[in-house]
């Protein structure tokens, strides 16, 4: 319910807020202004995303889980959705989550109405495995369907 309220009142304030600014400055000043911010923003995202990306790498190759990063890079989506629609208010909204410290508030008030749990596995891989020597079969193979029309596959003599 509060998504469609969301979708139906954010286009109507900013329609809104456009035609205040254009009354304020101008309709192409306000359409340049738009374009603008939305170029802006995007780079910022662009730049903000790939240190997270390094960072979140970073704390992967220390074997720990890149939670922050996650959670970082989620909020640089919606602020790059924000930044790319039209307006001035959605602009606002995205060059907000561009800041960390208020991307920091918002991620904590995520967490506290998420239920958050983490499995850790336990896997040992290397970076670039060695192939193992005796583990190589070789042969050949035919495939061969006997399975009816479910797909099940029946063994029995």
């Amino acid at each position: 319910m509060v998504f469609f309220i969301i979708l139906i009142l954010l286009p109507l304030l900013e329609i809104f807020t456009f035609i205040a600014v254009i009354d304020e400055i101008g309709f192409l000043s306000s359409f340049l202004l738009c374009i603008l911010s939305a170029a802006i923003g995007v780079a910022l995202v662009q730049k903000q995303g790939l240190d997270t990306m390094m960072r979140g790498q970073r704390e992967l190759n220390a074997g720990t889980i890149p939670a922050k990063e996650l959670l970082d890079g989620l909020c640089l989506f919606i602020a790059g959705a924000f930044l790319i629609i039209p307006g001035f208010l959605t602009d606002l909204i995205g060059f907000a989550l561009l800041i960390p410290p208020l991307r920091t508030y918002i991620q904590a008030a995520m967490l506290r109405h998420m239920d958050v749990r983490v499995h850790a596995a336990s896997a040992h891989y290397t970076a670039s495995p060695a192939p193992r020597q005796g583990d190589v079969v070789e042969g050949t193979f035919e495939r061969v369907d006997d399975g009816d029309e479910t797909g099940r596959i029946d063994h029995r003599p």
